[in-house]
């Protein structure tokens, strides 16, 4: 059920700019059932780099005023998969989760288990320039601290200062509810 959402999630994504220079082929090439929790996660973990990626194109193509407006229609915002974006102060620039408000300062956020996973995130995009991050946050659909795993990816954006901001998007181990949207 968990791949069928992301699956889903992805088809409506094949319509938008700047993710179908990432896509490479069908869904159905790309995941097939499996039973394992790894080969889940695995799964799970090259349809997020492929979302995140078209959100950084995207991004990097748009600009941040089209991109962010886009990010927050059903094309992007689909549950359980969102795009949220932070530069390397841990300012929040979009992000469709009320309890991280666009605007912001969340450099200093841990989660439940006291990991500062904005810093982590931030360290990576500095130094490979993407990555995975594991942190327990509140999921705002169940309103539960649940275990997250999100990708990040630097963009460089394509203005005279060259803005570096970071894109990511997560999902939550355990749920297979939803995310409710925020309207802004």
């Amino acid at each position: 059920m968990k791949n069928l959402l992301i699956i889903v999630s992805l088809i409506s994504l094949a319509s938008c700019e700047g993710f179908k220079e990432y896509w490479k082929g069908e869904p159905s090439e790309k995941v097939s059932e499996k039973k394992s929790s790894q080969k889940k996660s695995s799964s799970r973990d090259a349809l997020l780099r492929k979302y995140v990626g078209a959100a950084a194109a995207l991004l990097k193509s748009e600009g941040q005023t089209k991109a962010f407006k886009a990010f927050a229609t059903p094309t992007w915002f689909q549950s359980p998969t969102y795009v949220f974006v932070a530069d390397f102060k841990g300012v929040i620039y979009f992000n469709v989760n009320k309890d991280y408000p666009n605007g912001s300062n969340v450099y200093n956020e841990k989660d439940s288990n006291g990991k500062f996973f904005v810093q982590e995130m931030i360290q990576i995009a500095k130094t490979t320039g993407n990555g995975f991050v594991e942190y327990r946050i509140k999921n705002p659909a169940t309103g539960k601290v649940e275990p997250k795993r999100s990708f990040i990816k630097t963009v460089v954006l394509n203005n005279p200062q060259q803005t570096k901001l970071i894109v990511g998007s997560g999902y939550y181990y355990e749920s297979n509810t939803p995310m409710v949207p925020i309207s802004q």
